[in-house]
């Protein structure tokens, strides 16, 4: 009788585990789209081009996610899930202030840049002169394309 209370008491436990994984499942699996598309928006505004190592370790830790997914601990995935979210999401305020700072450094460049353009194109055009004067040309030298360069 003890028996087949116990064994009574084992399938009824059991019956709960999986209704308490079941339960889990869903809400984790919606936190890993959650963070899929969250690293998706992050890689679309330019993470993984201006903050590399940041994205790498956020991908990283969704990797950690998702094979704790795989290993039905839905528990882990919940518990890690709003961090590495909270992170993902971070990854595109970061971006753009990486971008602001690439634009601010070009704009600085930029009249050191234009400044020196005009002594350049004249430095190409009195060689692409020399060059047409010249009776015999180098090999490997093209000078109607040097000449179509110049003027475009």
């Amino acid at each position: 009788m003890k028996l087949h209370k116990l064994s009574g008491l084992l399938v009824a436990a059991v019956a709960a585990l999986a209704v308490a994984c079941a339960n889990q499942m869903e809400p984790a699996q919606k936190a890993l789209d959650g963070l899929n598309n969250a690293v998706t928006a992050a890689d679309a505004a330019g993470a993984s081009r201006y903050v590399a190592d940041q994205f790498t370790a956020v991908q990283g830790k969704v990797g950690e996610l998702k094979a704790a997914f795989d290993k039905k601990d839905y528990a882990a995935v919940l518990a890690g899930a709003p961090a590495v979210l909270s992170e993902a999401q971070g990854l595109i305020g970061a971006t753009i202030a990486r971008k602001d700072e690439a634009v601010k450094a070009a704009m600085a460049e930029w009249p050191v840049l234009a400044g020196a353009l005009p002594q350049l194109v004249a430095a190409v055009k009195s060689r692409v002169d020399v060059l047409g004067k010249s009776r015999r040309l180098p090999e490997g030298v093209d000078l109607e394309a040097a000449k179509t360069g110049l003027a475009d």
